[in-house]
């Protein structure tokens, strides 16, 4: 996706901007109520890079819906934020593929406390990255009337120019015309490509 629109709009669209929020952080912001040292280092650093750079600030990645809505939710009024979608059983063959350390600091875990659709115990593993979709949805629902515009877009249709056109649209963001998608990297299912 952040290849697309860069290509599209000419705009620096990255995947997870640094500070990436994973491993203990993400655990820090999805469990508990006061926030380690680390933490709060770690999200002043991302408001502040998200100030500096502007209304041209566009991260593609879990990682905001994931622990950062928390903190963005009180310091800006004017997001926006597309939920792009995808069939669990992709999430799951793609993530199979990664080394197992990838995995583990990534993913948001099913019993931690503020997650909207919460667990009791434990899930395995596999189990886990299936819900993990389920809870992004359900946050993505659950934040709605914090932004300015939404968008829900399938993973299936990022090749899909009208849909483009529609986000386009939807968020009147102003555009040259294409009849096709740019072809840039992993701009398909991730599960052919590994």
């Amino acid at each position: 996706m952040q290849g697309v629109l860069s290509e599209l709009l000419g705009v620096d669209a990255k995947h997870e901007y640094i500070p990436h929020c994973h491993a203990e952080v993400m655990r820090d912001l999805n469990n508990n109520d006061t926030y380690s040292e680390e933490t709060n280092r770690d999200l002043d650093m991302k408001v502040s890079m998200i100030r500096r750079v502007g209304g041209d600030h566009v991260d593609v990645g879990q990682g905001f819906m994931k622990s950062y809505i928390y903190r963005f939710i009180d310091e800006f009024d004017d997001m926006d934020c597309i939920h792009l979608f995808r069939d669990p059983k992709e999430v799951m063959e793609s993530w199979k593929s990664r080394k197992p350390s990838q995995q583990e600091k990534w993913h948001l875990k099913s019993h931690w406390r503020k997650n909207l659709t919460r667990t009791n115990y434990i899930l395995p593993e596999h189990e886990n990255w299936e819900w993990e979709c389920g809870e992004i949805a359900a946050r993505f629902k659950h934040y709605k009337p914090y932004f300015r515009r939404t968008f829900e877009f399938d993973f299936r249709d990022l090749n899909d120019p009208s849909r483009w056109r529609e986000l386009f649209s939807e968020f009147d963001i102003e555009y040259k015309a294409f009849d096709s998608v740019p072809d840039v990297f992993r701009n398909e299912s991730e599960s052919k490509l590994n």
